[in-house]
Formats: structure tokens, sequence, C-alpha cells
């Protein structure tokens, strides 16, 4: 050590900083040295990693046998965020070589006396972990999730300084939003443009941007995608925690839904399908599912279409979830009135949320009976020795033309609907949500209450029933608009009774004309 200054003026040292500098002014003018202390140098390799159940390490020194250090997180521990469980997993590896290279032995780890031992398949074990993992992560919003988390790190390394979802920030999750937001498909059209108030896609000057329950539903991903890496918490200026659960994340959301509400832009709902081109598609499936010309495999296809169409409609059930359904969760009614439906898993049915639902037989027309064509499906399976008893009951067709045993779901049921309308030349832009919407509208208009709506195709609450089937902008507005006209009808006095209403409503409202109950 020496003492140095950089001013002229003089700086005032008391108490210890003083002594301190007393004591080492023997430096001063020592020219002595101190001998080289003998040390021992030598390399090895550490290795470390955490998980959200424990830590691990390996450790290889020099000509010795590797070393497997691991343990669990105490309670306190657990519900760190993962950055922290990774700094942890590299300290404990640490203080083992530190333990080591001062020659320390640990002690065995401390076993009950009456615990008593038990044969453990560790591989067996492990293979089911990683099982459940994979059906997890092969989840179709899993998946979504996985590709947007993919987008999201390639953004944020493409900034002038590069960052990862493990730094970014509220204003780099907004830049991200607002640079997905020119790949949407929605048309916000200005005021004064012609298309100003539709949805149409004609050429014009206005942007087309991401609808905004679209950018709801990402914020929501990247909400999860920001935890599930240990960024969990409100953030503020001094607990950095989820970026997308920030107030400006929100802001942003309330600004673009704002937006599209001045351009009129209302929520896109499926178009829906109704019983006269439900019965073209039924009577188009069944010609051509009994044509000889056709091979095995296409006359297979063409019936399991003519039933999962038949079905989705008269059920009003998900696509999704209907794919999904095991053939022996099919039960057949007493005296043969129909079937009953009764599966527990899809997109809002798990733990203790399940879907029973039934459809009867058709007497008098065959050709868009449910029970018909589904029973006619199963016999032509069966005669193509094609077991759908122990599996799926609708399947799906592999890249070589064979029956699988996947399910029938996703964008190849989207994709069959559409190419049997589009043939029928009577194709609007419907989805596979056409077949709930019409079902739920066609019970609505049959008589069945909201209620009955409801249960049936399976909403969760009377809002949605009500939500999805629109009877009430429709059918029930032209109630009040024909009392309306009525009430401007003049009577003998020449007095309608709209104005007799006012009248009336401001007589007996004219607090101030009332005496007092009690003067």
């Amino acid at each position: 050590m020496s003492k140095a200054s950089k001013s002229p003026r003089a700086i005032p040292v008391s108490n210890d900083l003083k002594e301190e500098f007393e004591h080492w002014r023997f430096l001063d003018s020592w020219s002595g040295f101190l001998p080289w202390k003998d040390e021992k140098h030598f390399q090895l390799n550490v290795f470390s990693d955490a998980s959200g159940s424990g830590w691990g390490g390996v450790l290889r020194f020099p000509s010795q046998p590797q070393q497997e250090l691991y343990g669990h997180w105490d309670l306190a521990e657990l519900d760190l965020p993962i950055i922290v469980k990774e700094a942890l997993a590299l300290l404990f590896v640490l203080r083992r070589v530190a333990h080591l290279s001062c020659g320390f032995q640990p002690s065995p780890p401390l076993v009950s006396p009456s615990a008593a031992n038990v044969v453990l398949d560790l591989p067996a074990i492990d293979r089911i972990i990683s099982s459940l993992q994979s059906a997890r992560a092969a989840k179709p919003y899993e998946k979504q999730k996985s590709s947007l988390h993919l987008e999201l790190e390639s953004f944020l390394s493409s900034l002038p300084t590069p960052k990862s979802s493990i730094s970014a920030s509220p204003k780099d999750v907004i830049r991200f939003l607002v640079w997905k937001d020119y790949k949407g498909k929605t048309k916000i059209h200005m005021p004064s443009c012609p298309n100003f108030g539709t949805r149409s896609k004609l050429k014009c000057g206005c942007l087309s941007r991401l609808a905004s329950g679209t950018v709801d539903n990402t914020i929501g991903k990247l909400r999860s995608i920001f935890n599930s890496i240990g960024r969990s918490g409100d953030w503020s200026g001094l607990s950095p925690g989820n970026p997308a659960a920030h107030q400006s994340i929100k802001k942003y959301l309330a600004s673009i839904s704002e937006e599209q509400a001045q351009a009129r832009v209302s929520p896109c709902q499926a178009v829906p399908l109704f019983f006269d081109k439900f019965a073209k598609l039924c009577a188009h499936l069944r010609n051509r599912a009994f044509l000889p010309s056709i091979s095995p495999l296409e006359r297979y296809i063409v019936s399991r279409d003519l039933a999962f169409f038949c079905l989705d409609f008269n059920s009003g059930d998900r696509a999704s979830d209907l794919g999904r359904v095991y053939t022996k969760e099919v039960l057949l009614l007493p005296e043969k009135q129909g079937l009953l439906f009764h599966h527990t898993f899809g997109k809002t049915l798990r733990g203790k949320y399940s879907n029973i639902f039934t459809i009867k037989t058709c007497l008098h027309d065959s050709i868009v009976c449910p029970v018909v064509n589904l029973t006619t499906y199963v016999k032509l399976a069966d005669l193509m020795t094609i077991n759908l008893r122990d599996g799926f009951l609708f399947r799906a067709t592999d890249a070589k033309g064979r029956v699988s045993s996947s399910p029938f779901v996703g964008s190849t049921v989207a994709n069959r609907l559409r190419l049997h309308l589009t043939t029928l030349n009577i194709f609007q832009g419907e989805t596979m949500h056409s077949f709930r919407s019409g079902c739920s509208i066609t019970l609505s208009l049959l008589g069945a209450s909201d209620d009955q709506v409801a249960r049936h195709v399976g909403w969760k609450s009377i809002q949605t029933a009500q939500y999805y089937s629109q009877v009430s902008k429709v059918m029930e507005l032209s109630l009040p608009a024909s009392l309306l006209a009525q009430g401007s009808v003049k009577g003998k006095d020449n007095v309608s009774h709209a104005e007799s209403v006012g009248a009336e409503f401001r007589a007996r409202n004219d607090l101030e004309g009332l005496a007092l109950a009690f003067p």
C-alpha cells in the first residue's frame, strides 16, 4: 500500500481513517520484502444445474473419479425464481470444492434408524415423469406458447442492445407486441376510408392489425412464459417481476381496444351453420359414401366426416372435444331411443368437469340422423377390420394413407369441412365453431331456454350461451321497436299512447307537487 493525492488542496483526515494512514506510513521508507508463500494450483471442471424440486452438480478433479452432488430445496427455497436457484446450485457445488481443497470430508447423510429400505425402480419413475411432461408439451396451448417464446427470444436478441427473456423489461414487451401487431389481419379503417365500420379487406391505405382479443390472448401467454422462467410477481422499480404483468401492458391493451372500438371493429364471431346448409352437407356426404367407385379408405373418410359433422351439429360440442371422445364413452339409451355421451377431457374438461349430452334418433329423416350415421360409420369400420373399440371413436389417417390411432382433431377437421362446403359451392367462411353457434341459435328459436341450451351445448354459463347465440340481438330487439312504432299511432283524442305514457310519468315523478305527510 502507499499514500497518494491528486488534489493540491488539503484533505481533512480524522478518527479511524487517520489512524489507518498512520499505521501504514512505514511503507514510505520501507524497502524490504516478504517471501512468497508456497501455493498449490490445480485445474477442475464444475457443472451445476437446478430444477423446481432440487439442484445437482458434477466435479471433475484431475486424477480423481468424477463426483456427483445433488440435493432438494428447503421450504424457504422452493418458491425462489429459477435464476436464483441456478445461482444457489453453483454456490453449493463451490462450497463442496472449498471443503475438498481444505481436506474436509463430509459426514454421510443421516438416516432415520426406523426407516426401512424399499426397492426403487428409478428408471421407471423417470420414464413416467418424462411421459407426463411430453404429453403436456404436446398440447396445442403449450405448442403455441413454446412457439411464442422462440419468437420473443428472436425479437429480443435482435434489439440494438441484445436481451433475453431473463432481462426483458415491460418496454421490450410492448415493442414486441407492436412488432407482432403488423402481422395482424384485422383492418383498422380510418373514418375517411369508404370501408370504415366494416371488416372489409379490400385494398386501401389502412393498416392491418391484430384484433384486441388476439393481443389479450398473446399477453396471457407472455405472462405464463415469464412465470415459467421464474419471473413472477408484480413489476416495480425495486422488484423486477413479470414484465408482461406491468401496468403499462394493461394500458397498451386498453389503448388498442379503444382504437378498434372507435374504428367500429366489432368482435368477429363464427358464421352460424344452420339446418338447411347442414342438410345439403349430409346429403352430399351420404351419396359419396355409397359410391361404388371410391376406394375403401376414402369410403371410411367420408363416412367418418358424415358421422362427425352430423354429431357435432346435433350436440353443439366443441370439435376438439368431440374428436377426443373414446368409443367406450358412448352409451345406448333404453329402448334404443338414442345415444348418451359422457366425456371428461377437453378444452375446459378436466378435474371435476365433464360433459354429458344425448342425441336422439330422427324417425323421419335418416340422412341427417346422427344415430344412423354414427352407427353406419362404426359398422363400416368393423367391415374394414378397424378396431374402434379400444381408443378414439373418430380416427385420423396418417401420411401413408392408413387409419391411425390418433384422434380426428385440429386443422384436419376444419379443412375437411371447408373442402365439402366448397365442393357444394356453399362455403361462406364457416369454421368448426359454426356448428356450435348454429346449434345454439336453432335450439333457442325452437323454444329451448337459455339454461337448456347452455347445458346441452356445454356452455359454462347462460351468459355465454346468450353471447354466442345472439338471438336477443336479432329476434327480441324487434319487440321494443314494434312497441315504439305502435305507440306513435294517435288515438281518438289525437294523442298517441307514447305521449300519454310520457305525460303520466312526468305527473307521477313530480315530487314537488306532493304534500307533506306530516306537516
